[in-house]
């Protein structure tokens, strides 16, 4: 069941309310949108990722783009709104990865989802022009914190810990082998591997796990059984419980629903 939404419209840009710990199913929207998380927070999987997010976060989703949502115990707040086909151009053209479903993280982001969510509510007649100008406020901020959000300002021995745990075959690396490898101690690699990405280790190792049975469950014939296998759950029902916690629906459901 999806989760229930209180919602206050203004042309293309509403605010939602989401309750606390609440969940929405996958599902796919017909047109691209963005997203400015006002309060709260949630966790999102979306094209075999996930990610954690909180006020002063910005995303965009893809047309058709399959994702689900876990709300933490204050539930969020956001403002969302379509984008203009003018607006995805110019995006495309400063070289956003729009089809990847980029998110940024930044103060300006707040301050102007804050100003936009207050002018949808006053909704007299100047809030038309005013919510046109500040969407293409957030899109060009959305623009900037793209860019100097690249991974060249991540540190080079925190990249390599991070190749480590998406490249590798290995699901039972430890930190102390990551902090070896980076040559730092497991308190900083642990501090530093949160402050850049969002989440934890152990977090992005369960992620990658699911993620990888979110592939094979869109794109092969597997039977249930043996994805719980080559993904290095003990067994179905393990695999089972993992990914309902996780995605808020059945492997079996997610594949209907994938199709």
């Amino acid at each position: 069941m999806k989760t229930r939404v209180d919602e206050q419209r203004c042309w293309n840009a509403h605010i939602k309310r989401y309750p606390p710990n609440g969940r929405m199913t996958p599902h796919r929207h017909d047109e691209p949108w963005f997203c400015v998380v006002l309060a709260g927070g949630y966790e999102e999987h979306i094209r075999s990722a996930a990610h954690d997010h909180a006020a002063g976060d910005m995303l965009f989703y893809p047309a058709h783009a399959l994702h689900a949502q876990r709300f933490g115990p204050a539930g969020s707040v956001k403002v969302l709104f379509t984008p203009s086909s003018a607006s995805l151009s110019y995006l495309a053209a400063h070289r956003l990865p729009l089809s990847d479903a980029p998110f940024v993280r930044s103060r300006q982001v707040a301050r102007i989802g804050a100003r936009l969510a207050a002018e949808i509510k006053l909704d007299d007649r100047y809030s038309s022009l005013a919510i046109e100008g500040l969407t293409l406020e957030l899109m060009a901020a959305f623009c900037h914190s793209g860019q100097g959000h690249s991974m060249a300002s991540v540190p080079v021995w925190l990249a390599r810990v991070r190749e480590a745990l998406e490249d590798g075959t290995d699901d039972t690396i430890t930190l102390e082998d990551l902090a070896r490898l980076a040559k730092r101690h497991p308190v900083h690699v642990a501090r530093e591997f949160r402050r850049y990405y969002g989440h934890t280790v152990g977090n992005c190792l369960r992620r990658k796990r699911l993620g990888r049975a979110a592939f094979f469950l869109r794109g092969s014939t597997m039977p249930l059984a043996e994805i719980a296998l080559v993904c290095g759950y003990g067994g179905q029902a393990a695999f089972t419980r993992a990914f309902k916690t996780a995605y808020g629906v059945t492997p079996a459901a997610f594949r209907a629903l994938s199709h």
